[in-house]
């Protein structure tokens, strides 16, 4: 079976289980079948994989773990997210599309728009009634990037294939 490979960012188990406790109370239960996440890349191609797995141990390997910042809410129109700001993050992810942009899908190229999706996939109606309340619940607050996580798409969950932990220095 040919699964579709997912990139995200390995962050602080205490701050993934807030987050994920609030997609648990938040997104439809019946398509909620991941944790909290920040995604990457959302489909690398498995012909491509000694290429671009190769460059992942690299980069995990020459960078320390950073701080990033989970600030303001946004709407996504059929639910909201957390907005992610790192400096350090969007320069990873410029040096990865650069290095691999003759095999990135259109999504992995465009501009890189950090978040945690913390409810999707409802109506408009209920996005803007429960991102009224998720405001006045969340508190910005800093993480701590500790690596990076290949995925293995099943048609809905995911499957942890790999952990890359930063390790060195930038």
């Amino acid at each position: 079976m040919r699964f579709s490979l997912i990139v995200t960012l390995k962050m602080e188990e205490d701050v993934a289980q807030t987050l994920t406790e609030y997609r648990l109370k938040y997104f439809p239960a019946e398509r909620n079948y991941l944790d909290a996440h920040i995604t990457l890349f959302h489909k690398l191609p498995e012909e491509s994989r000694e290429v671009w797995q190769a460059e992942l141990v690299r980069v995990a390997a020459s960078t320390i773990p950073f701080e990033f910042s989970l600030s303001s809410v946004f709407s996504l129109g059929g639910g909201f997210a957390v907005k992610v700001e790192s400096p350090a993050l969007v320069t990873l992810k410029e040096k990865l599309v650069k290095s691999w942009s003759e095999f990135l899908t259109p999504q992995d190229r465009q501009k890189f728009n950090p978040h945690c999706t913390i409810q999707n996939k409802v109506a408009p109606a209920r996005a803007r009634e429960d991102l009224r309340k998720f405001q006045l619940e969340w508190e910005p607050r800093t993480a701590t990037a500790q690596g990076l996580q290949l995925w293995n798409y099943l048609n809905g969950p995911w499957q942890l294939e790999r952990e890359l932990l930063f390790s060195g220095r930038d």
